[in-house]
């Protein structure tokens, strides 16, 4: 989801007031010590009297009010911030328990939470959740201030009205790696106004049977091929050089310069030592002259100040003008790109080759597939991200690494694939996969 898209239903029949559970996937992108809400169940006409559930800071919270009194409270203390993970949150509810600590629980990857930060309702409260007096469930917002959106990634997402379940029924601890795995089809009843949507695809569809069907309020969906089963990489705004761009919410892969001419460069949130990968890069709007270099960087030599990695020994970059550049040293190459064209990159880590394509044809005769007419033969040993420098302001990108988007436009005729892993606008070269965490274990 992006800053600026939410779903929402109005809710006109009376549900539980007393057990309920709460349970989703989620994927950070940015936004990242601000609060940014999943779960927001407000009556509009009483001030106060909400259910929220979302990121306070970099921490969860939970809390369910009557008149801006907590009925039930969880603040979390654990720090939040990989953008690289997929969080399993679940918030457990029944106020009819005799034990206090079990009328909520909070879990994170299927661990109770147990910090001394819960405040918990009387037996047999009825909470705010659950009413039907001008009641509104929002998905990735606050109602009540139009703010507050979350910035990232959610799916299979999980309301049961009147049935309070543990993490075990949406997920499971794999034995051999010890991961938190995601239950696709938790066999759970929902109730009145229970919901099962964002399954595997971009629609506030309701899968639980009870029709609850969820409308984007504002914004859109878009389907991604990222999910808890198959991590994809996104551009890391936890780097200080992030604060010179901005950033359009989709996940973090697309970005405009914002802050006057300078060079800074992004990254990607991970990388690979070995493996051949394939990605891409849309340029959709370019300024100045030679502003904008594509390409590669090992890991030990990310820059934390604004910095051009065509200067980096181990840094491998195709330039707008058809140059390559490496240790800032600048060759002719290829054809020169500009806004509305593509640069797809090859990388061989098993070879220690890159190269790059404009528009589906790879330069210099370049064959990936055969290894032949590299870029550049590259330093063998080490970790390389996706990195991408840019000069002038304005300077805008998309990045796909596999989700088959450049901003929120699809591409228009995927290519071939072979490792079904990924979706791209040209055909991904033999041998070649996307970079992802199934496709590092290739």
């Amino acid at each position: 989801m992006s800053t600026t898209t939410y779903l929402t239903k109005q809710i006109t029949s009376a549900g539980s007031r007393k057990k309920a559970t709460i349970s989703l996937w989620v994927k950070r992108a940015g936004g990242f010590g601000n609060d940014q809400r999943f779960f927001s169940y407000e009556n509009t006409s009483v001030s106060n009297n909400v259910t929220v559930f979302k990121f306070s800071g970099d921490s969860i919270q939970f809390a369910d009010q009557t008149g801006g009194s907590n009925n039930a409270r969880y603040d979390g203390t654990r720090k939040l911030r990989d953008p690289n993970s997929w969080y399993h949150f679940l918030v457990k509810m029944d106020t009819t328990q005799s034990t206090n600590t079990d009328r909520l629980k909070i879990y994170i990857n299927g661990e109770l939470q147990s910090e001394a930060s819960y405040t918990y309702p009387t037996q047999n409260a009825d909470l705010n959740i659950g009413h039907n007096a001008n009641a509104y469930i929002d998905i990735g917002r606050w109602r009540g201030s139009n703010n507050q959106y979350f910035n990232g990634y959610i799916t299979h997402f999980h309301y049961t009205d009147g049935y309070a379940y543990d993490a075990s029924s949406f997920g499971s601890t794999n034995s051999t790696t010890g991961e938190w795995t995601i239950n696709t089809s938790p066999s759970v009843t929902y109730g009145t106004n229970g919901f099962f949507i964002m399954k595997d695809t971009n629609s506030g569809t309701d899968q639980s049977g009870q029709s609850n069907n969820y409308a984007v309020g504002a914004g859109s969906l878009i389907k991604s091929e990222d999910n808890p089963s198959n991590v994809f990489p996104i551009l890391n705004q936890l780097n200080p050089q992030s604060s010179g761009y901005t950033f359009d919410g989709r996940g973090s892969l697309s970005v405009t310069g914002n802050s006057g001419d300078a060079w800074r460069t992004m990254y990607a949130t991970f990388g690979a030592a070995t493996g051949k990968y394939y990605w891409e890069q849309k340029i959709t709007n370019f300024t100045g002259n030679n502003p904008h270099y594509i390409g590669i960087v090992s890991d030990d030599q990310i820059s934390n100040s604004n910095y051009d990695n065509s200067l980096a020994t181990r840094g491998y970059m195709y330039t707008a003008t058809g140059n390559k550049v490496n240790n800032n040293s600048q060759t002719s190459y290829g054809n020169s790109w500009t806004t509305g064209d593509i640069v797809g990159i090859a990388l061989d880590l098993d070879n220690n080759k890159i190269f790059f394509s404009k528009n589906g044809v790879f330069q210099a005769s370049g064959d990936p597939a055969n290894g032949t007419n590299p870029a550049f033969t590259i330093t063998s040993g080490y970790t390389y991200l996706p990195a991408t420098s840019t000069y002038y302001n304005l300077n805008r990108y998309d990045m796909n690494f596999g989700n088959g988007y450049f901003g929120t436009t699809a591409v228009s005729s995927a290519g071939t694939n072979a490792s079904n892993l990924g979706i791209f606008e040209y055909d991904v070269p033999t041998g070649f996969t996307a970079l992802s965490t199934k496709g590092l274990n290739e």
